[in-house]
C-alpha cells in the first residue's frame, strides 16, 4: 500500500556573499532540517526543496569591493569581465553555504539549491512578460530611491529606513500682485535645495490665494498657486522627488522639474548647480536667510532610506520604470489566508500578514545592475517599438529594424517570490494542475530574507497559475539575544561549531537568534536526562508543534520537560533530542 505523498520543504533564500553567511541565512535551514529529521523517525515523507539565489546590489557591490582592492574599476574592465568576476563570487559563496551546512549537520545540496534558483530565474522571465500581457506589470513614471554608490534603483527589501536631524524652514514666499489682498504664503521647507524644481505651491481646498501665482526663492520662475484636496497647508510641489508631489502633479497637470541627478549632485541651473546634495541644503539656506525669507527654523527630522549594500542615503528621482501593481496580488492572497486556502503558523504571523495586505504600493521590476536575470524586454533602433518576450526575436516585428535588448535586470525580490511557484513546475506544470492535496510548506524567517514577501508569492501563484503555490507557511521568529545583537552580521560557523559543538549552535540558531550561552545549557541538560522516558503530555504537545512547522515550538516543550521527565511516555528524551542536535 503507498503511503501519503511526498511533501515539499520550501525555503528561498539569498546565496550568501563569501564570509558573509548571516543568522538570517542559517536559522531557517537548520529549523527545515530538524523537521526533515523528524519527518523521517515518524515515518512522514518530507522532500527539501531549498532555492539559492545570488544577486541583487549586495552582490555586485562586493564585487565592486574587490576590485577597488585592486586598482581596477568595472567600467574599465566592462561588462563580461565583471559578470565573471559575479560568478568567481557566487561559486566562493556556495562553497562557504556548503560547509556551512556540513558543519551543522544539514540536509541541504548547495549546488541543487543554486541549480533550482536558476530554475525560478527563468520562471522570473515567464512571470513578467505574462503579466505584462495581463495589465499587470507596466512601463511607467515613479518617484523611486536610487543609489548613488550602487549606481541602480533600490526597493524593499534592499532599503533600510533611517531619520537625520535636519531644520523645518518655513520659508516666505511672495504673491504676484493682482489686488487679491493677501501678500505672501508661509510653507514649510525640509529640503531647500530642491527648491529650484518646485512647479508649484499647493493650497487646501478654499484657499484665497489659489489661482495666484508665487515667487518662490531659487525657483526660476513664477509658479501657480494650484488648490488640491491632499493638502492641509501650503505645500512647496516638487514632483521630480517626491511621488505624493509627482501624483499631485499629475493631477493639476503641472510638470515635473529635475533638481538632482542619480549622484546626489544638483544639476539645474542655478547658484546650486555642481553642489552635492546636502552642501546644497546648506548653501541653499544661506542663501534664503540672506533674502530674508527664513520666517522660523525649528528641529526636525528627515525619513530617509539607505541602501543595505551600502548604507547610501538614497536619492529619490522620478523615472521610468518597469513597475508591479501589487496591491490586487496582495488582496487575492489576503483572502486565500481567510477563507482558509492557505494556513499560516503562529497565529501572531498570520495576523501581521492579514493587517498589512492591500498596503503595498507599485513594485519597481527593474535595476540598472550588471549582473542579474535580465528583464525580457527588447527595444527597436529604428522605430522605438518595445518588444516584451521571454525569448525576443532580433529584428523588430513592426519594421524589422534590430531590437536591443535592455540592460535592467529584475528585482532580485520579485525572482525570490517566483521560487514556491517553479518549485511547483510552473510554468510547463503548477499546483493547478497537481492532482495531490499535498501541497509544500514554506519556511522562512519573518523579517529575514523572503519573509516579508508571502503575499506577493501567494498572489503571484494566484494570478499566473489560479492556485495557491503552498499550502501552509511557517514563520520562524527572528529574535535578537545578548550573544548576537545584529541576525543580519556575519557569523563564523565552522569556527563556532569547533568551539561550542554542533548541538549547540543547531540549538541556538533554531530559536531565530544566537544565543549560545543558554543553548550550553539546554545541551547539558538534554545529554544528563539519558534513557528517561517522557511524559506522554510532552510527546502530544511536540507533536502539535512539529505539525504547525514550529519545531523552535517543539523544542521549547522539550526543554521546559527536560528536567522532570516523568515515565508515561513511550520516546526517551534523547530520541526527541535526536532531529535538533543532527542526530
Amino acid at each position: 500500500m503507498e503511503g501519503p505523498p511526498a511533501r515539499s520543504l520550501v525555503l528561498t533564500s539569498p546565496v550568501p556573499l563569501p564570509g558573509g553567511i548571516s543568522t538570517a541565512h542559517l536559522a531557517p535551514l537548520v529549523a527545515a532540517d530538524v523537521l526533515l529529521r523528524r519527518a523521517r523517525t515518524t515515518g512522514g515523507a518530507l522532500r527539501w526543496r531549498a532555492s539559492a539565489l545570488f544577486g541583487g546590489p549586495a552582490a555586485q557591490r562586493a564585487a565592486e569591493d574587490e576590485l577597488v582592492h585592486e586598482g581596477l574599476d568595472k567600467a574599465v574592465i566592462g561588462r563580461e569581465a565583471f559578470a565573471a568576476r559575479l560568478d568567481a563570487c557566487r561559486d566562493r559563496a556556495q562553497a562557504d553555504l556548503a560547509a556551512a551546512a556540513s558543519a551543522l549537520a544539514l540536509g541541504l545540496d548547495a549546488g541543487n539549491a543554486v541549480r533550482a534558483g536558476e530554475a525560478a530565474a527563468e520562471a522570473a522571465r515567464t512571470a513578467f512578460v505574462r503579466l505584462f500581457d495581463a495589465g499587470v506589470v507596466r512601463r511607467g513614471d515613479r518617484v523611486v530611491g536610487a543609489c548613488p554608490v550602487c549606481r541602480s534603483t533600490v526597493g524593499p527589501p534592499g532599503t533600510v529606513p533611517a531619520q537625520l536631524d535636519a531644520d523645518v524652514l518655513t520659508v516666505r514666499v511672495e504673491l504676484a500682485d493682482d489686488g487679491a489682498g493677501e501678500a505672501h504664503l508661509d510653507a514649510p521647507c525640509l529640503a531647500a535645495e530642491l527648491l529650484p524644481g518646485t512647479v508649484a505651491v499647493a493650497v487646501p481646498e478654499g484657499h484665497p490665494a489659489a489661482g495666484r501665482f508665487a515667487d518662490v526663492p531659487l525657483a526660476p520662475s513664477m509658479v501657480p498657486v494650484v488648490e488640491d484636496s491632499g493638502v492641509a497647508r501650503p505645500t512647496f510641489v516638487m514632483p521630480a522627488h517626491d511621488q505624493p508631489a509627482f501624483e499631485l502633479a499629475r493631477r493639476q497637470g503641472l510638470p515635473s522639474v529635475p533638481v538632482l541627478d542619480p549622484d546626489g549632485f544638483v544639476r539645474s541651473a542655478g547658484p546650486l548647480e555642481g553642489l552635492a546634495r546636502y552642501a546644497a541644503r546648506s548653501s541653499a539656506r544661506q542663501l534664503l536667510e540672506a533674502e530674508r525669507v527664513v520666517v522660523t527654523a525649528a528641529p526636525g527630522v528627515e525619513e530617509v532610506e539607505r541602501c543595505a549594500a551600502c548604507r547610501s542615503v538614497l536619492v529619490p528621482l522620478l523615472g521610468t520604470h518597469w513597475l508591479l501593481s501589487a496591491i490586487d496580488l496582495e488582496t487575492a492572497a489576503a483572502d486565500a489566508i481567510r477563507d482558509g486556502r492557505l494556513a499560516v503558523w503562529p497565529a501572531a504571523a498570520r495576523e501581521d500578514l492579514l493587517a498589512g495586505a492591500g498596503t503595498a504600493d507599485e513594485w519597481c521590476l527593474s535595476r540598472q545592475l550588471w549582473a542579474g536575470v535580465p528583464v525580457p524586454v527588447g527595444r527597436c533602433l529604428d522605430c522605438g517599438h518595445v518588444d516584451v518576450s521571454v525569448d525576443p526575436t532580433p529584428s523588430c516585428g513592426s519594421c524589422m529594424g534590430d531590437l536591443v535588448p535592455e540592460t535592467d535586470v529584475l528585482d532580485a525580490r520579485f525572482v525570490r517570490c517566483l521560487v514556491p511557484l517553479s518549485v511547483t513546475g510552473w510554468p510547463e506544470a503548477g499546483r493547478g494542475d497537481a492532482e495531490s492535496t499535498a501541497g509544500p510548506v514554506l519556511f522562512l524567517m519573518r523579517g529575514g530574507a523572503g519573509g516579508d514577501d508571502v503575499l506577493a508569492m501567494v498572489g503571484l501563484g494566484l494570478r499566473l497559475d489560479g492556485a495557491v503555490p503552498f499550502d501552509e507557511v511557517a514563520v520562524l521568529p527572528w529574535t535578537h539575544s545578548v550573544d548576537e545583537v545584529d541576525p543580519s552580521a556575519p557569523v563564523d560557523v565552522q569556527a563556532l561549531v569547533a568551539r561550542e559543538g554542533t548541538p549547540t549552535v543547531r540549538l541556538a540558531l533554531l530559536g531565530g537568534a544566537l544565543d549560545v550561552r543558554a543553548a550550553r545549557e539546554l545541551v547539558a541538560r538534554l545529554d544528563q536526562a539519558g534513557p528517561a522516558r517522557t511524559d506522554v503530555v510532552v510527546e502530544a504537545a511536540m507533536d502539535a508543534a512539529f505539525a504547525a512547522a514550529a519545531p523552535a515550538a517543539a523544542l521549547d516543550v522539550l526543554a521546559a520537560a527536560s528536567e522532570g521527565a516523568g515515565a508515561l511516555g513511550t520516546a526517551t528524551v534523547q530520541e526527541l533530542t535526536g532531529p535538533f542536535v543532527g542526530r
